[in-house]
Protein backbone atom coordinates (compact mmCIF):
# COMPACT_ATOMS: atom_id res chain seq x y z
CA UNK A 1 0.00 0.00 0.00
CA UNK A 2 2.72 2.45 0.88
CA UNK A 3 4.43 1.47 -3.05
CA UNK A 4 0.98 3.13 -4.23
CA UNK A 5 0.92 5.54 -2.31
CA UNK A 6 4.13 6.56 -3.35
CA UNK A 7 4.05 6.02 -6.76
CA UNK A 8 0.99 8.38 -7.27
CA UNK A 9 2.71 11.39 -4.68
CA UNK A 10 6.01 11.31 -6.55
CA UNK A 11 4.12 11.26 -9.89
CA UNK A 12 1.14 13.56 -9.46
CA UNK A 13 3.73 16.54 -7.88
CA UNK A 14 6.12 15.78 -11.15
CA UNK A 15 3.41 16.49 -13.01
CA UNK A 16 1.61 19.00 -10.98
CA UNK A 17 2.75 22.30 -13.45
CA UNK A 18 1.20 20.68 -15.93
CA UNK A 19 -2.41 22.10 -14.68
CA UNK A 20 -1.07 25.49 -16.10
CA UNK A 21 -0.69 24.33 -19.73
CA UNK A 22 -3.00 25.43 -22.17
CA UNK A 23 -4.16 23.93 -25.91
CA UNK A 24 -1.52 23.44 -28.28
CA UNK A 25 -1.08 22.23 -31.59
CA UNK A 26 -3.59 19.31 -32.04
CA UNK A 27 -5.81 20.31 -28.69
CA UNK A 28 -7.36 22.80 -31.20
CA UNK A 29 -9.26 20.90 -33.77
CA UNK A 30 -9.46 17.91 -31.33
CA UNK A 31 -10.37 19.67 -27.98
CA UNK A 32 -11.31 22.90 -28.36
CA UNK A 33 -13.05 23.18 -31.81
CA UNK A 34 -14.63 19.52 -32.18
CA UNK A 35 -18.53 19.67 -31.40
CA UNK A 36 -18.81 15.85 -31.10
CA UNK A 37 -17.54 16.33 -27.56
CA UNK A 38 -20.39 18.89 -26.51
CA UNK A 39 -22.34 15.69 -26.10
CA UNK A 40 -22.60 12.53 -24.51
CA UNK A 41 -25.70 11.28 -26.29
CA UNK A 42 -26.26 9.53 -28.82
CA UNK A 43 -22.84 7.71 -27.83
CA UNK A 44 -22.22 7.58 -31.62
CA UNK A 45 -21.89 11.70 -31.65
CA UNK A 46 -19.38 11.28 -28.30
CA UNK A 47 -17.43 8.69 -29.82
CA UNK A 48 -17.30 10.40 -33.28
CA UNK A 49 -14.41 13.11 -34.47
CA UNK A 50 -14.19 15.59 -37.20
CA UNK A 51 -12.09 14.14 -40.05
CA UNK A 52 -7.94 13.97 -39.71
CA UNK A 53 -7.91 15.33 -36.11
CA UNK A 54 -6.22 13.41 -33.80
CA UNK A 55 -8.99 11.51 -32.46
CA UNK A 56 -10.19 10.33 -35.62
CA UNK A 57 -11.16 6.70 -35.58
CA UNK A 58 -10.58 6.58 -31.88
CA UNK A 59 -13.97 6.32 -30.28
CA UNK A 60 -12.71 5.82 -26.95
CA UNK A 61 -10.69 8.97 -26.85
CA UNK A 62 -13.18 10.90 -28.14
CA UNK A 63 -15.46 9.47 -25.34
CA UNK A 64 -13.18 10.27 -22.38
CA UNK A 65 -13.28 14.05 -24.08
CA UNK A 66 -16.45 13.84 -24.04
CA UNK A 67 -17.43 13.13 -20.36
CA UNK A 68 -14.51 15.84 -19.53
CA UNK A 69 -16.23 17.98 -21.03
CA UNK A 70 -19.77 17.26 -19.33
CA UNK A 71 -18.02 17.21 -16.22
CA UNK A 72 -16.10 20.62 -16.59
CA UNK A 73 -14.66 22.38 -19.87
CA UNK A 74 -11.98 24.25 -18.20
CA UNK A 75 -8.78 23.36 -18.90
CA UNK A 76 -7.55 21.89 -15.61
CA UNK A 77 -9.90 19.23 -15.86
CA UNK A 78 -8.38 17.46 -18.99
CA UNK A 79 -5.38 17.90 -17.26
CA UNK A 80 -6.42 16.15 -13.84
CA UNK A 81 -7.84 13.13 -16.41
CA UNK A 82 -4.43 13.12 -17.89
CA UNK A 83 -2.47 12.54 -15.23
CA UNK A 84 -4.94 10.15 -13.29
CA UNK A 85 -4.74 8.28 -16.30
CA UNK A 86 -0.53 8.16 -16.26
CA UNK A 87 -0.55 7.13 -12.42
CA UNK A 88 -2.68 4.68 -13.12
CA UNK A 89 -0.70 3.56 -15.84
CA UNK A 90 2.48 3.79 -13.80
CA UNK A 91 1.16 1.57 -11.19
CA UNK A 92 0.11 -0.94 -13.35
CA UNK A 93 3.10 -0.66 -14.46
CA UNK A 94 4.18 -1.90 -10.54
CA UNK A 95 2.02 -4.59 -10.59
CA UNK A 96 3.25 -6.41 -13.54
CA UNK A 97 7.19 -6.17 -13.05
CA UNK A 98 6.45 -7.43 -9.21
CA UNK A 99 4.96 -10.21 -11.06
CA UNK A 100 7.40 -10.82 -13.66
CA UNK A 101 10.40 -10.92 -10.95
CA UNK A 102 8.40 -13.19 -8.89
CA UNK A 103 8.28 -15.92 -11.38
CA UNK A 104 11.76 -16.73 -10.38
CA UNK A 105 14.32 -14.32 -12.09
CA UNK A 106 17.75 -15.09 -10.67
CA UNK A 107 19.29 -13.40 -8.37
CA UNK A 108 16.22 -11.44 -7.16
CA UNK A 109 14.77 -11.89 -3.56
CA UNK A 110 11.35 -11.84 -2.32
CA UNK A 111 12.17 -9.33 -0.33
CA UNK A 112 13.83 -7.20 -3.48
CA UNK A 113 10.40 -7.60 -5.28
CA UNK A 114 8.42 -4.64 -4.07
CA UNK A 115 11.50 -2.19 -3.67
CA UNK A 116 12.57 -2.92 -7.21
CA UNK A 117 9.32 -2.52 -9.10
CA UNK A 118 8.88 0.48 -7.22
CA UNK A 119 12.04 2.02 -8.42
CA UNK A 120 11.02 1.05 -12.09
CA UNK A 121 7.40 2.13 -11.80
CA UNK A 122 9.20 5.80 -10.61
CA UNK A 123 11.95 6.01 -12.86
CA UNK A 124 9.09 5.44 -16.12
CA UNK A 125 6.85 7.49 -14.39
CA UNK A 126 8.88 10.44 -14.10
CA UNK A 127 10.94 9.91 -17.11
CA UNK A 128 11.23 12.89 -18.98
CA UNK A 129 10.21 11.27 -22.22
CA UNK A 130 6.12 10.72 -20.90
CA UNK A 131 5.95 14.78 -21.04
CA UNK A 132 4.09 15.00 -23.41
CA UNK A 133 1.98 12.69 -22.87
CA UNK A 134 0.43 13.94 -19.81
CA UNK A 135 0.83 17.37 -20.56
CA UNK A 136 -0.18 17.59 -23.80
CA UNK A 137 -3.66 16.82 -23.79
CA UNK A 138 -4.49 15.31 -26.51
CA UNK A 139 -1.84 12.87 -25.98
CA UNK A 140 -4.09 11.05 -24.26
CA UNK A 141 -4.68 8.87 -27.17
CA UNK A 142 -1.08 7.68 -26.28
CA UNK A 143 -1.07 7.19 -22.68
CA UNK A 144 -4.66 5.67 -22.65
CA UNK A 145 -4.10 3.02 -24.98
CA UNK A 146 -0.60 2.90 -22.99
CA UNK A 147 -2.93 2.14 -20.04
CA UNK A 148 -5.30 -0.33 -21.73
CA UNK A 149 -1.93 -2.14 -22.75
CA UNK A 150 -0.23 -2.44 -19.33
CA UNK A 151 -3.73 -3.93 -18.20
CA UNK A 152 -4.19 -6.23 -20.90
CA UNK A 153 -0.98 -7.77 -19.96
CA UNK A 154 -0.94 -7.27 -16.17
CA UNK A 155 -4.73 -9.11 -16.03
CA UNK A 156 -3.17 -11.86 -18.56
CA UNK A 157 -0.40 -12.52 -16.01
CA UNK A 158 -3.12 -13.50 -13.66
CA UNK A 159 -5.21 -15.13 -15.88
CA UNK A 160 -3.79 -18.29 -14.37
CA UNK A 161 -6.35 -17.48 -10.54
CA UNK A 162 -9.69 -18.03 -12.64
CA UNK A 163 -11.67 -16.99 -15.81
CA UNK A 164 -12.38 -13.66 -15.08
CA UNK A 165 -9.21 -12.00 -15.56
CA UNK A 166 -9.01 -13.30 -19.00
CA UNK A 167 -12.24 -11.69 -19.37
CA UNK A 168 -10.59 -8.59 -18.37
CA UNK A 169 -7.89 -8.85 -20.20
CA UNK A 170 -9.65 -9.44 -23.45
CA UNK A 171 -12.31 -6.53 -22.49
CA UNK A 172 -8.90 -4.03 -22.16
CA UNK A 173 -7.36 -5.35 -25.03
CA UNK A 174 -10.39 -4.48 -27.08
CA UNK A 175 -11.25 -0.87 -25.59
CA UNK A 176 -6.82 -0.27 -26.04
CA UNK A 177 -7.51 -1.28 -29.95
CA UNK A 178 -10.58 1.23 -29.72
CA UNK A 179 -8.05 3.58 -28.61
CA UNK A 180 -4.94 3.54 -30.77
CA UNK A 181 -4.00 1.46 -33.52
CA UNK A 182 -0.78 0.35 -31.42
CA UNK A 183 -2.52 -1.74 -29.53
CA UNK A 184 -2.85 -4.16 -32.08
CA UNK A 185 0.87 -5.82 -30.94
CA UNK A 186 -0.31 -6.08 -27.52
CA UNK A 187 -1.85 -9.91 -27.54
CA UNK A 188 1.97 -11.04 -28.57
CA UNK A 189 3.33 -9.15 -26.08
CA UNK A 190 1.09 -11.16 -23.69
CA UNK A 191 2.34 -14.37 -25.65
CA UNK A 192 5.90 -13.24 -25.31
CA UNK A 193 5.52 -12.81 -21.36
CA UNK A 194 3.85 -16.55 -21.20
CA UNK A 195 7.03 -17.89 -23.50
CA UNK A 196 10.10 -16.17 -21.28
CA UNK A 197 8.55 -15.58 -18.53
CA UNK A 198 6.06 -18.73 -17.84
CA UNK A 199 6.18 -21.59 -20.39
CA UNK A 200 4.64 -23.80 -17.91
CA UNK A 201 1.91 -21.49 -17.24
CA UNK A 202 0.95 -21.38 -20.53
CA UNK A 203 0.16 -24.94 -20.45
CA UNK A 204 -2.16 -24.33 -17.07
CA UNK A 205 -3.90 -21.41 -18.61
CA UNK A 206 -8.04 -22.60 -19.11
CA UNK A 207 -8.92 -23.63 -22.47
CA UNK A 208 -11.24 -20.18 -22.74
CA UNK A 209 -7.71 -18.41 -22.76
CA UNK A 210 -6.07 -20.66 -25.30
CA UNK A 211 -8.23 -20.41 -27.85
CA UNK A 212 -9.05 -16.60 -27.93
CA UNK A 213 -7.12 -16.31 -31.64
CA UNK A 214 -5.07 -13.32 -31.97
CA UNK A 215 -6.45 -12.34 -35.27
CA UNK A 216 -9.89 -12.04 -33.79
CA UNK A 217 -8.64 -8.63 -32.13
CA UNK A 218 -6.51 -7.46 -34.82
CA UNK A 219 -9.66 -8.31 -36.90
CA UNK A 220 -11.95 -6.01 -34.49
CA UNK A 221 -9.21 -3.21 -34.21
CA UNK A 222 -9.50 -2.89 -38.12
CA UNK A 223 -13.33 -3.07 -37.86
CA UNK A 224 -13.24 -0.23 -35.13
CA UNK A 225 -10.86 2.05 -37.07
CA UNK A 226 -13.14 1.56 -40.39
CA UNK A 227 -16.13 2.36 -38.85
CA UNK A 228 -15.07 5.76 -36.84
CA UNK A 229 -12.64 6.63 -39.90
CA UNK A 230 -9.68 5.88 -38.87
CA UNK A 231 -6.54 6.14 -40.96
CA UNK A 232 -3.26 4.65 -39.19
CA UNK A 233 -4.08 1.03 -40.01
CA UNK A 234 -4.95 2.12 -43.72
CA UNK A 235 -1.89 3.97 -44.54
CA UNK A 236 -3.17 7.13 -44.13
CA UNK A 237 -2.87 10.12 -41.87
CA UNK A 238 -0.81 13.54 -41.12
CA UNK A 239 2.11 12.83 -39.25
CA UNK A 240 2.75 16.70 -38.71
CA UNK A 241 1.41 18.52 -35.55
CA UNK A 242 0.26 21.72 -36.92
CA UNK A 243 -1.72 22.78 -39.33
CA UNK A 244 0.71 24.39 -41.71
CA UNK A 245 3.45 21.31 -40.71
CA UNK A 246 5.52 23.15 -39.00
CA UNK A 247 6.28 21.14 -36.11
CA UNK A 248 5.88 18.52 -38.07
CA UNK A 249 9.57 17.37 -37.60
CA UNK A 250 9.96 18.54 -34.10
CA UNK A 251 8.84 15.41 -32.74
CA UNK A 252 10.50 11.71 -33.58
CA UNK A 253 9.12 8.85 -32.39
CA UNK A 254 10.76 7.57 -29.13
CA UNK A 255 11.59 4.39 -27.72
CA UNK A 256 12.58 3.90 -23.88
CA UNK A 257 13.32 0.69 -22.34
CA UNK A 258 14.01 0.08 -19.07
CA UNK A 259 16.20 -2.74 -18.79
CA UNK A 260 17.19 -5.21 -15.29
CA UNK A 261 20.60 -6.24 -14.96
CA UNK A 262 20.99 -8.79 -12.59
CA UNK A 263 24.81 -10.15 -11.92
CA UNK A 264 25.56 -13.61 -12.96
CA UNK A 265 28.53 -15.92 -13.52
CA UNK A 266 26.69 -18.86 -14.42
CA UNK A 267 28.41 -20.62 -18.34
CA UNK A 268 30.80 -17.24 -18.16
CA UNK A 269 34.40 -18.20 -17.94
CA UNK A 270 37.68 -15.31 -18.03
CA UNK A 271 39.09 -17.26 -20.80
CA UNK A 272 35.90 -17.72 -23.31
CA UNK A 273 36.97 -13.92 -24.56
CA UNK A 274 39.73 -12.29 -24.84
CA UNK A 275 40.23 -8.24 -26.25
CA UNK A 276 41.28 -8.21 -29.99
CA UNK A 277 39.30 -11.87 -30.60
CA UNK A 278 36.55 -12.59 -31.97
CA UNK A 279 33.75 -14.31 -29.60
CA UNK A 280 32.66 -18.20 -30.48
CA UNK A 281 30.13 -18.60 -32.60
CA UNK A 282 29.99 -14.60 -32.97
CA UNK A 283 29.90 -12.09 -36.00
CA UNK A 284 31.29 -9.40 -34.19
CA UNK A 285 35.08 -8.68 -32.88
CA UNK A 286 35.50 -7.42 -29.20
CA UNK A 287 37.57 -3.93 -29.46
Amino acid sequence: MRAVVLIAAVTSAAYASSFAGVFVFDDGPAIADNPHIHHLWPLSTAMAAPPDSTVSGRPIVSLTLALNYALTPDLWGYHAVNLAIHVLAALTLFGIVRRTLATGIRHVSDTSLTPLALCIALLWAVHPLQTSAVTYVVQRAESLMGLFYLLTLYRAIRAIEGPWWIVAAVVACALGMATKESMVTAPLIVVAWDWFFAPQQMRRRPPLQRHIELEDLTELKLYVGNLFGGEALKGGGDLSYTPDGSAGNRYSPRLSVVVVLTPTTDGLRASTVTPGSTAPDASFTIP
